[in-house]
């Protein structure tokens, strides 16, 4: 269960940094698509707390 909730949590990360990369740099070539500089970012959001 504990791998479950993390895979999941990892995927929302990406999502998540995918959308704030797309509305901060909408005008980038990057706009569309996941910049892999972006995966290595900090989440703007305080830490999840569903554990």
């Amino acid at each position: 269960m504990q791998g479950i909730r993390r895979a999941v949590r990892e995927v929302f990360e990406v999502i998540w940094r995918c959308l704030g990369m797309r509305a901060a740099e909408w005008h980038s070539p990057f706009s569309g698509r996941c910049d892999p500089a972006a995966l290595s970012t900090p989440l703007p959001t305080k830490e999840y707390s569903g554990e």
